[in-house]
């Protein structure tokens, strides 16, 4: 693991975000479009990578003890650092854009990468599985936040019964586990359209964000401490306790490599999307994506270099 890997993962996508900002500045494209492209992305390309990632891993080849330390260990560490942002600010449209920063992952494009240039392409499986367990926690505990932030301090359990029921990823999620564990599979053609597609959802995504990009004085107003604080969670509170947990536990070598790769990858591309259609503060969602995105290549570094240098990974 070096820099040039790490930007290696980091520059494309620093470079769609680029693409995206360009092409409205050229008038290639406009706002309806731009918000067409978000829509689409949320309810169609994302779930879809959402689907595939699941459709793809392999359950019977796993370290059981990482797949219930990663169910039990995860979604803890995350809501207690839910509690704190909950009772530190009070805006609640903030407060929804900082919790889903720290609490969704882009596994997809990062642990896969980072595992299989570690210990090779066998160990690709380990990061699937691992991405098959979290983004359903992940997914299931930001609709919940996120419904819940959109009234004025009333839980309508309803609503977010229905929004999880019928919230794009929940949907993904479920028909993607359906498939893990009946063993389903589509014939080639259909798989491999699937795996198209797939290929550019978070190209798209990031396009979409970049195209919405506004590089004035309002886009950061009110706005820093929200990207400090969710960003030092995302980036390096979140994967130090669950990392350092795990590896006083007795977890060592690719286990405890592909939960790193997990856990610390920067804020999921689709949450911006999310922010959008679930009315939380798309301006902090936007800033969280591209702060944790440009950062992460230096603390994915300096993690992988510290537990090597113990010879934990």
């Amino acid at each position: 693991m070096d820099w040039l890997f790490a930007l290696g993962i980091i520059a494309p996508l620093v470079i769609y975000m680029a693409l995206g900002y360009l092409f409205r500045i050229l008038k290639l494209v406009d706002q309806p479009f731009i918000k067409g492209l978000n829509t689409f992305s949320y309810k169609v390309t994302i779930p879809l990578v959402v689907f595939y990632n699941l459709y793809r891993s392999d359950l019977g080849t796993f370290n059981v003890n990482l797949l219930w330390y990663a169910l039990i260990a995860i979604p803890i560490v995350l809501l207690l650092f839910t509690l704190i942002i909950h009772f530190t600010f009070k805006d609640k449209a903030k407060k929804g854009s900082i919790i889903q920063g720290f609490v969704r992952m882009n596994q997809t494009l990062f642990a896969i990468p980072l595992l299989e240039n570690m210990y090779g392409v066998a160990a690709s499986g380990v990061g699937a599985i691992l991405s098959a367990v979290t983004i359903p926690i992940t997914n299931v505990i930001t609709v919940i936040i996120l419904t819940l932030y959109q009234d004025d301090g009333k839980v309508n359990f309803k609503k977010i019964g229905l929004g999880l029921i019928t919230n794009p990823f929940i949907v993904a999620t479920i028909i993607g586990l359906i498939f893990v564990f009946t063993g389903l599979r589509f014939p080639t053609l259909i798989d491999d359209t699937i795996t198209t597609i797939a290929k550019f959802a978070t190209p798209l995504a990031l396009i979409a964000l970049g195209a919405d990009i506004r590089l004035n004085k309002s886009e950061f107003e009110g706005n820093i401490s929200g990207v400090v604080v969710s960003t030092a969670f995302r980036l390096i509170a979140v994967p130090a306790v669950i990392l350092g947990l795990a590896a006083l536990l007795g977890f060592r070598g690719m286990d405890l490599g592909g939960l790193l790769c997990v856990v610390c990858a920067p804020t999921a591309v689709s949450s911006y999307q999310m922010a959008i259609q679930l009315k939380a503060d798309t301006k902090l969602a936007r800033l969280l994506v591209i702060s944790t995105t440009l950062l992460s290549s230096v603390t994915i570094f300096l993690f992988i270099t510290f537990f090597h240098n113990f010879n934990l990974i």
